[in-house]
């Protein structure tokens, strides 16, 4: 699921643990303070998180680390993109960070 939320909204929303909140709380107890931010969940748990903006190619794959699970297999985001570029660019794939 995707769930877009205004950080500064105070509608009641209900959080992924089933609390109840507003997404002004939630993004305050998450520790959300840059704009925009996205917080990846898996099952409930918290997986890994941006605060702010990234490239697209970074937020792509951030995105590819949570979505496929790959953070079973690597501890931390960083971890897992130094073998993703590398079969990247072993496939062909140009990696334009600028884009």
């Amino acid at each position: 699921k995707v769930v877009r939320l205004n950080a500064y909204a105070t509608t009641p929303i209900v959080d992924n643990n089933g609390n109840r909140t507003t997404p002004m709380a939630w993004a305050r107890s998450l520790k959300l303070d840059y704009r925009p931010g996205t917080v990846l969940f898996d099952k409930g748990r918290e997986i890994s998180r941006v605060d702010g903006r990234l490239y697209h190619f970074h937020y792509k794959e951030m995105l590819r680390y949570v979505s496929t699970g790959a953070y079973r297999q690597y501890a931390t985001y960083i971890d897992y993109l130094g073998p993703r570029q590398k079969q990247l660019l072993q496939s062909g794939v140009t990696i334009d960070v600028s884009k």
